[in-house]
């Protein structure tokens, strides 16, 4: 993706309102951009909690798993 088609999606997130143009370019330089397909899993308990998502679109499904080993389902969250 364009490195302006990137800044023009930060600059829009509330997140980031009020920051200078300096520090919006630091995120953008540590920032990046990826699709992702249905089913794909983005985090597990146990992983590094290093990393911040941000939903342009789509939904992402946020889901823990039961002792018994059911999937039982927490959020449903969409983009924006």
């Amino acid at each position: 993706m364009a490195e302006r088609s990137k800044f023009r999606h930060l600059r829009n997130i509330d997140l980031f309102h009020g920051m200078s143009e300096e520090h919006m370019r630091l995120v953008e330089r540590r920032t990046v951009m990826r699709q992702v397909r249905r089913g794909e899993v983005l985090y597990l308990p146990g992983d590094a909690g290093d990393r911040i998502y941000l939903l342009e679109r789509g939904v992402v499904k946020l889901s823990a798993l039961r002792a018994d080993g059911r999937e039982v389902l927490l959020a449903l969250l969409r983009g924006g």
